[in-house]
């Protein structure tokens, strides 16, 4: 067709296009129309899209820099801006987190309309941000919260004081990508502005967006970012925003409403020191004296006073095994009845008698018609008779400095303190222990499985003390390495450990396994998150269960410990307790019920609390009705149970230690998270089945891998129901787990 003119050349090329139609046609007739001949040479200058999509499905607009790829976007010549991104990459998102230190009203602007329409479709979109500095503006987090997306806000710049900038988008296909950089949610960031922000992708850097991921959902549950609601907590961000951008740190007083709120560790310790003020602040009655009635308080949480004026200490233990009012007898109390006697309110004066008391005292008193008042050194001197006490001060001896007339506020009255002549009248005896420690009358044993701080509690409730105050007084040097702000149930310090047992009888054997870190035989060979790589492959890939050896593939694991969450802070136990076993107040705390091993208490099948939930629905009369779990779940957590109080665990072959169950169960565990690709045709079946039979999402739509550690809570839980599932199935006989430990799963052969 060369040297035709272009009218020419154009009917050419229709004649030619009609005549493959027509050699299309008479191959396969339902191939092409004959409407679809080209009649007419016409020049398509565009496509115009249909306004009406509600019933085409089209793909949404891609962002420039591909998914599969990483970028350095700087807002400069020949680069798409940042907010033309972050448009486009809403457009197909699943799900979006968003952390950013100023949210800007401009800047919600200009995503309005995209942030819209992924809401619109099901989205979910998390925010976190901060009043640091006040940049953040109180109209822009009531619009997003306007659209239905979740904020939590840190209204402690002392300690938190965010200033990162970066969004993950997850996608279900296993595409995320994430934005890391110096751009705020504002509208020169996201346009013209002078910012740095780094691209990553799924594909190419899946550590980098499975750290994101995990540390963003550390932030989310951190109790330091609490939940925003406009219609409740858009005064206090007023304020706050208001005091960081003046600097003043001042205290507004409003005597017409005070509004006064604690950070959220203060929440924590405030419910406990109101649970201990419900229980050790009683009345009780001086010796010969009416009993003192504390006046009520002028406002929750104020110390009450007594009509004399002196404040009631709630960490004094009121009086002594022997003292009592005058003219009635001394009752010897069974430590054992007294150790089964549930807490409650008590008449005035029967505080005074709480403690086992020694037998009673002879009636032949020689030479005086009194019995003395405090069983303590020194404590009989002055008690004689009245026509004695009007000698010179000097003709009687003289108490040493360091025998006290009363000891100190949170110390234990003790008999064996006594003068040896006052032991001997009241045939008191007792025998030293190590290191110059004697036993406390009263010491209840530990539950199988129970928490240190929980057993703590429990004893130091007898004495009507607190913890802390059972710790700082009462331990002699080893008081001087108790720290207060330190987690007793993750690591207690060894000299503590010594000398709660010389104090209590209960061995050092068993009170180490009351710590998580006594439980390191059972969990792991350390506690040390650096070499996490090589301790998840031991743990975890050593053995299989479901999966044939060595088909779980191999994953980048970094800063890694079994059943720990791997933080740059101090990991703090969170604890939680069965609703129905709390209202027994001689029943302890379970220490592993705060890892992610167990959803379920045992003995009533119902779910875990958080105790401090728990403990607020206690302290204002109210009852917290228990929730089921599965059965699968309930038969799973009495095997962890099992364990825990027998070292033992009973499974359908044969009877193996805990240590090989928790085993079992974290490789259990990371084997129903994973993807298709990994496990194959047959084995991705046999993972379908199980997540089907437990009713739940496939892999409860996680996107990409990820440890079970770092897994958010409710995908923990699924992810154990899961794993209950299976074993439920293979104990049944509809699935046959082919690794290493699923023989143990199985029913024992029968033999004939």
């Amino acid at each position: 067709m060369r040297g035709e003119n272009d009218a020419v050349r154009l009917a050419r090329q229709v004649q030619i296009v009609n005549r493959v139609t027509d050699l299309i046609g008479d191959l396969v007739p339902e191939a092409a129309a004959p409407e679809e001949m080209v009649e007419a040479a016409e020049e398509l200058l565009g496509i115009a899209r249909s306004r009406d999509t509600a019933s085409q499905a089209r793909f949404p607009a891609r962002p420039v820099v591909p998914l599969t790829g990483s970028a350095l976007l700087v807002n400069g010549r020949g680069q798409p801006e940042i907010g033309h991104e972050l448009k486009r990459e809403l457009a197909s998102a699943h799900h979006v987190d968003l952390l950013c230190a100023f949210v800007k009203w401009n800047g919600v602007r200009v995503l309005a309309e995209a942030i819209e329409g992924f809401l619109a479709r099901g989205g979910r979109l998390r925010v976190v941000t901060t009043t640091y500095i006040g940049a953040t503006d109180r109209l822009a987090l009531d619009r997003l919260a306007t659209m239905g997306a979740e904020i939590r806000v840190s209204y402690d710049t002392r300690m938190t004081r965010l200033h990162a900038k970066a969004w993950l988008f997850h996608r279900n296909n296993g595409l995320s990508t994430a934005y890391v950089g110096s751009s705020n949610l504002s509208r020169t960031a996201l346009s013209h502005g002078l910012e740095w922000n780094v691209r990553l992708a799924q594909a190419e850097q899946p550590h980098l967006i499975d750290t994101f991921s995990a540390t963003f959902d550390d932030y989310w549950s951190d109790p330091s970012f609490e939940t925003y609601d406009p219609a409740q907590d858009a005064e206090r961000l007023d304020r706050a925003l208001s005091a960081e951008r003046t600097g003043s740190r001042a205290v507004v007083l409003d005597f017409a409403h005070v509004d006064v709120r604690p950070y959220s560790y203060q929440r924590e310790i405030l419910d406990e020191l109101a649970g201990d003020r419900r229980t050790a602040q009683r009345a009780g009655r001086a010796r010969g004296g009416a009993p003192r009635v504390p006046q009520p308080a002028a406002f929750p949480g104020q110390r009450s006073e007594d009509p004399a004026g002196r404040s009631r200490h709630p960490g004094r233990l009121p009086g002594d095994p022997l003292r009592r009012p005058a003219g009635e007898p001394v009752r010897p109390l069974r430590p054992a009845a007294l150790a089964a006697r549930p807490r409650g309110e008590h008449a005035a004066g029967q505080l005074r008698r709480r403690l086992p008391a020694s037998p009673p005292l002879p009636p032949g008193h020689p030479g005086d018609d009194r019995v003395p008042a405090d069983p303590q050194r020194g404590h009989h001197r002055g008690a004689g008779r009245a026509a004695h006490r009007g000698r010179r001060r000097g003709d009687r001896a003289r108490r040493g400095g360091h025998q006290p007339a009363h000891p100190a506020p949170g110390l234990l009255r003790r008999p064996d303190r006594a003068a040896p002549q006052v032991r001997t009248r009241a045939g008191m005896t007792h025998t030293d222990l190590p290191d110059g420690l004697r036993r406390w009358p009263v010491h209840p044993e530990p539950g199988p499985g129970e928490a240190l701080t929980s057993w703590l509690g429990r004893l130091a409730g007898l004495y009507r003390l607190s913890v802390e105050q059972l710790l700082t007084h009462n331990l002699g040097a080893a008081s001087a390495q108790f720290d207060r702000g330190a987690d007793l149930d993750y690591q207690t310090p060894t000299i503590i450990v010594h000398a709660l047992a010389a104090r209590t009888g209960v061995t050092v054997n068993r009170l180490r396994p009351m710590t998580i870190t006594g439980c390191v035989p059972w969990l792991a060979a350390t506690l040390n998150p650096v070499d996490g790589q090589k301790a998840f492959s031991a743990y975890v890939r050593q053995d299989s269960v479901l999966l044939p050896p060595g088909q779980a593939g191999y994953h980048v694991v970094n800063r890694w410990v079994p059943w720990l969450p791997a933080r740059s802070r101090p990991w703090r136990t969170a604890r939680r307790v069965c609703p129905t076993c709390s209202i027994d107040p001689s029943r302890g705390v379970v220490l592993l019920a705060a890892l992610p091993l167990m959803l379920s208490c045992a003995e009533h099948g119902c779910r875990l609390e958080s105790i401090h939930e728990v403990r607020r629905a206690h302290r204002y009369g109210e009852s917290m009705t228990p929730r089921p779990v599965p059965d699968a779940v309930a038969a799973l957590d009495r095997l962890t149970f099992e364990g825990i109080a027998t070292a033992a665990v009973t499974l359908p072959s044969r009877t193996v230690h805990v240590g090989v169950w928790l085993r079992l169960l974290r490789t259990l565990l990371d084997e129903v998270s994973m993807v298709d690709s990994r496990a194959g045709p047959g084995l991705a079946a046999l993972l379908h089945q199980i997540w089907d039979a437990a009713n739940l999402p496939f892999r409860a739509g996680l996107s990409f891998w990820r440890p079970y550690e770092r897994l958010s809570p409710p995908r923990q839980e699924a992810m154990l129901q899961a794993a209950a599932t299976a074993v439920q199935l293979a104990a049944n006989g509809r699935i046959i787990p082919g690794g290493t430990l699923g023989s143990a799963l199985q029913p024992a052969p029968q033999r004939w």
